[in-house]
This record gives C-alpha cells, structure tokens and sequence, in this order.
C-alpha cells in the first residue's frame, strides 16, 4: 500500500521533513500533518507512516472521505511546486488510477471521482512516494511478483472481490498471484506505485544490500 512504501522510504533514509516540504507544495485547502511511529507486528519492528487531517486520523482504509475528481487533481498537481520528476511521477500514477477506474465504471477519464484514492492520505502517499524515490535519487526499480488476498473487500461502489477491480486492471501486464489469505494485500493505490516505477519484477537476483526498510 501507499503508506507501508512511504514507510519503507523513511527508513531508507528519506527526512519526513522532505514528505512534508512536498505536501505543503501542493496548497491543499485542509490542513496536512505528517507523522511516524516506531511499531511492532508479527514480532518485527517497522515504522509507520501517519496522516493526519484536521486533527483526523487516516488509516489508510475504503472508508468515504472527501472525493475529487481527475481533473481537479490533475489541476492541483500541475499547479504546484513541487520538483517537476515528482509532479510528473504523481501526476502518471494518478492518470493509470483514474484510467482504471475510467474503464471499470464506463465514464470519461476527466470526471473519474476518486472515493478512496481522492481521500486526502492516498494523494500524500502518492506524492511522497515520488518525492522519497526522487529524494534517493534511485534510478532503477525491481520488485517481487505482487501478490493479493482472496475473499471480497467493501468499497464505495459495493463489494468487490480481490485481487479488487481497479488494482487488477493497475496490474495489467504485470505478473500477479494470490494467496489464500483474506486480505488485500496490494491496493489500488500501491498498484499504481508498482507499475509506474518499478522495471522488472521477479525473484531477487545477487545483491549486497546498504540499507533496507
């Protein structure tokens, strides 16, 4: 998901002052604080990265936040001041999400309405993933095979079943498998990071690793 790349990104070693010089680039009409907390699950320790809204909490689930659409996004992105590798690398990320959903529900790609991925904490992922990537000065990407979960989510247009719609048709062209677990275990929005940076996914070749998050 957005939030565990971000994560993964700080301890990498990119500054959260960086995430939020970004964020503050953007002039977005509600107030964004950023936050991280040390955390421990499934006996390993991890960092967590948190957005807070208005003195909200997010926590990165399908849950109705604020919708916007693509254009309005767009429009937000291009108007900023953010680096222009970053602005360009949010603004492509953004566009595979709302040709996805563009397809998936049948309407013009401008008037897509992000219900969960226009929610203020899925635009900071985005825009942080960009910024933490560009920050490293990371030229080239690999990853593993993305895997999902079984079973159904809930979303704002009902109940999907997983891999959900949007992250497949993300995937598409990119090998994917499932586990039979019953989680999503890549969303939308991490789809979205994947396809746009990532050049080759497959099993990890011969390595010497200098830091790892």
């Amino acid at each position: 998901s957005g939030d565990m790349f971000c994560a993964a990104l700080l301890d990498l070693g990119v500054p959260l002052g960086r995430f939020q010089e970004s964020i503050l680039s953007l002039s977005l009409p509600e107030k964004v604080h950023l936050k991280t907390e040390k955390t421990v699950r499934g006996g390993l320790a991890g960092t967590r990265f948190i957005v807070e809204e208005s003195g909200h909490h997010h926590h990165h689930d399908h849950g109705h936040h604020h919708s916007r659409n693509w254009a309005e996004i767009r429009d937000l992105l291009k108007k900023s001041k953010l680096a222009p590798a970053v602005r360009d690398s949010a603004l492509a990320m953004f566009h595979r999400i709302a040709e996805a959903e563009a397809k998936l529900h049948g309407v013009p790609v401008e008037t897509v309405h992000f219900h969960e991925v226009g929610a203020v904490d899925s635009i900071v992922d985005l825009v942080c993933a960009a910024a933490g990537i560009h920050h490293l000065k990371v030229t080239e990407v690999t990853a593993s095979v993305p895997v999902d979960g079984t079973g159904t989510i809930q979303c704002a247009h009902g109940t999907f079943p997983l891999p959900a719609p949007a992250t497949a048709e993300i995937l598409r062209g990119i090998p994917i498998r499932q586990l039979d677990v019953p989680h999503e275990l890549t969303t939308p929005t991490g789809a979205a990071i994947l396809a746009h940076f990532v050049k080759k996914f497959g099993l990890l070749e011969s390595f010497s690793a200098d830091r790892i998050g």
